[in-house]
């Protein structure tokens, strides 16, 4: 999926800016829409584009951490008409999706 864009707002429409701005999505955030935005990952690859740069590898709860990013990233990408989906089950593959896909 191309990394969705919409309307700036700061010239009333006239340009587009990535979707991810809109939806005011924290740093962290950030960087799991950016993995999503090229494909599908699973929770360990969010993990690893998450905190791939820390020598620890981040928490031990790395995965309930993204689990909640998630959650909260969905509520923040509603009204920009986009949302995060899971394929569900063991090795379940979050994806970004315009909302009615």
């Amino acid at each position: 999926m191309a990394s969705p864009t919409i309307p700036c707002p700061c010239c009333r429409g006239k340009g587009v800016v990535p979707a991810a701005e809109g939806a005011r999505l924290t740093p962290q955030q950030r960087r799991i829409y950016d993995a999503l935005a090229k494909r599908p990952r699973t929770n360990v690859e969010l993990q690893d584009a998450m905190y791939g740069d820390r020598p620890d590898g981040g928490p031990e709860c790395a995965n309930i951490v993204i689990h909640m990013m998630v959650k909260d990233m969905k509520a923040r990408l509603h009204p920009l008409g986009l949302t995060i989906r899971s394929s569900g089950g063991q090795g379940a593959r979050y994806r970004l999706e315009a909302i009615g896909d």
